[in-house]
């Protein structure tokens, strides 16, 4: 699979915009990228598939969940509602 068609890297740049936007810190990688946020959600994402993790505070068990390719803006707000309210829950 190619991973610098101008598709892929056009929705790469809008996802990288839509997570720094959500206050996620955003490193690029070799064929994606790698966002993380304060509550310890941590997205790596290339155009093959997507992994989000988060270790909980509390009880340090982790939930992660993985998709394939580079899903819309939407799902990456479902995760991080989902994970936000698991890590918070006690």
């Amino acid at each position: 699979m190619r991973t610098n068609t101008p598709a892929i890297l056009d929705k790469r740049i809008r996802l990288i915009d839509h997570l720094r936007a959500q206050g996620f810190t955003v490193a690029r990688t070799a064929t994606g990228f790698i966002a993380v946020d304060e509550d310890g959600i941590i997205f790596n994402v290339s155009p093959v598939r997507t992994h989000v993790c988060v270790v909980h505070p509390v009880t340090e068990q982790y939930m992660e969940e993985r998709t394939p390719g580079q899903p819309d803006p939407k799902w990456f707000d479902a995760m991080i509602q989902e994970l936000v309210a698991w890590s918070k829950d006690r």
